[in-house]
């Protein structure tokens, strides 16, 4: 499969232009049906808080605290929002009756989770930046009302496999892997991390202060976190995203066994 790519060392841009594909919420044919994340406790993809409104789709900016939010959140379920036109309307009604009690249990149950999410109005850049043996990697932004950019950049990830046209579930199962492996990290993460915050606790407390000191300033560690957005394109799309880390990139081992800084070495049958 070929690839449109970067070229090496090309700076951000710092607005659209002709080589991104925008996912808006306002069109009818290239949109973000949802927004999914990983739940360790459950083992299984859980759904983000769409900030949406539930029947017309319009952003509410209430999640985001924004000072011109149009909108406000089920106080039924607390899993949904609306726009105040629709709260005021047979719709919610009809939600209160048939979906309020369902969408409650699912929030209690952590399957519907309240995450950070900048925009649901996304652009991911055509020519890919980065390719590993398995995945290419595009560039990833989060748009405003005004189509700017908008929240931290991100990276998307794809499989160089898996067309966008295979099943759904093989699509989504692809991702379930890399999302299942990043949450067990996490988790492992945050035990050593609160492992070394106690380490001063096994130390003589007349030197507390001393030891306490150089425990706060030892490192921690902590994982990213990815989504899958599911997008409409016009058929079905799934895009696994993440932060992207700034910095020079330098890779120490692979998957072949090998480590910088020692010779190769070569088994002969």
């Amino acid at each position: 499969m070929d690839f449109s790519r970067e070229r090496i060392g090309t700076p951000d841009d710092p607005f659209l232009t002709d080589d991104w594909t925008v996912y808006k919420t306002s069109t009818f044919d290239r949109y973000v049906e949802r927004i999914w994340s990983w739940s360790y406790r459950h083992n299984m993809f859980v759904k983000v808080m769409d900030t949406r409104c539930n029947i017309c789709y319009k952003e509410t900016g209430v999640f985001a605290e924004e000072e011109d939010a149009t909108g406000l959140i089920c106080p039924g379920c607390e899993a949904v929002y609306f726009c105040y036109q629709c709260y005021n309307s047979s719709p919610y009604k009809f939600h209160l009756e048939s979906e309020c009690k369902k969408k409650l249990k699912e929030r209690r149950q952590g399957l519907i989770v309240r995450k950070k999410i900048s925009s649901w109005d996304v652009a991911v850049k055509n020519p890919i930046f980065g390719e590993g043996a398995e995945r290419i990697v595009r560039k990833f932004q989060f748009l405003d009302k005004f189509d700017r950019f908008v929240g931290p950049i991100m990276v998307a990830k794809e499989s160089r496999f898996i067309a966008k046209k295979t099943e759904y579930d093989k699509r989504m199962q692809y991702h379930a892997t890399f999302m299942r492996t990043q949450a067990i990290a996490s988790e492992m993460a945050k035990s050593f991390n609160e492992d070394v915050s106690n380490l001063a606790d096994h130390f003589d407390h007349s030197n507390f202060d001393y030891i306490s000191e150089m425990v706060r300033k030892m490192p921690r560690i902590k994982f990213l976190e990815p989504y899958v957005v599911e997008a409409h394109n016009p058929d079905e799309y799934n895009i696994l995203i993440e932060p992207m880390l700034k910095g020079k990139y330098e890779k120490f081992n692979d998957n072949m066994g090998m480590v910088k800084g020692q010779c190769s070495k070569v088994d002969y049958l």
